[in-house]
């Protein structure tokens, strides 16, 4: 009697933790919660009993049934769309999916070129703005130089006329004017003359007296 008063304590008390009428403790749920009682040193009639049963009763997780139940959508779906679709449709998908992953790596690819032909670009480009930037350079040395050279040239010719004609000048003013009556002829564009023992862009006229010689020789 003391037994089947044990026995149905325990029943109600799992029934109390299950929920009545929805399941029947398993024989491990049981012998756990005799096994935690044992250990405890409790009585069948403990008021503890109730918790003991609580903690032993193997629950679900409700976060894990309501992942379970939606991957047990998932999976009715995937099944209602296999009998819906015909094998040349998803044939048809599959490769559209293959087409298109395929115009993807193109894609890549060409982007990926694209970008190096622009940093090659851009390479060549500095190349070449350095290139032209040190060609400039040395064509301003050269013109510059240049120039040292024509002035040069232009004062053995001041210098050169200046000792052919006995006229030489001691100071800086003479210099100067022959100079520049010589810069002037070649911003001009015109030979430099040598007149009347200075620098002249035009020829020297001859001399009436000479003329009338030669007209009287004739």
């Amino acid at each position: 009697m003391e037994q089947e008063t044990q026995e149905h304590q325990r029943n109600e008390a799992f029934d109390t933790m299950l929920g009545r009428g929805r399941r029947k403790p398993t024989d491990e749920e049981r012998r756990d919660a005799q096994l935690m009682m044992d250990k405890l040193r409790m009585n069948d009639d403990d008021p503890m009993w109730w918790f003991i049963a609580n903690q032993t009763v193997g629950k679900p997780d409700p976060a894990a049934m309501i992942q379970l139940a939606e991957l047990g959508k998932a999976i009715e779906s995937v099944n209602n769309l296999g009998r819906t679709i015909d094998s040349q449709t998803l044939a048809a998908n599959i490769k559209l999916l293959q087409d298109t992953r395929t115009q993807v790596d193109s894609l890549k690819f060409v982007h990926d070129e694209t970008m190096k032909s622009l940093n090659a670009i851009n390479g060549s480009v500095a190349k070449s703005v350095a290139i032209h930037e040190k060609a400039t350079n040395h064509l301003a040395l050269w013109a510059v130089q240049k120039l040292k050279d024509h002035h040069l040239f232009y004062v053995l010719l001041i210098i050169a006329a200046l000792a052919s004609t006995g006229w030489w000048y001691a100071s800086h003013d003479g210099y100067a004017q022959a100079l520049h009556a010589a810069e002037l002829c070649r911003a001009q564009g015109k030979p430099i003359y040598l007149n009347g023992g200075g620098i002249a862009c035009h020829p020297p006229k001859p001399k009436k007296r000479q003329n009338q010689l030669q007209q009287g020789n004739l």
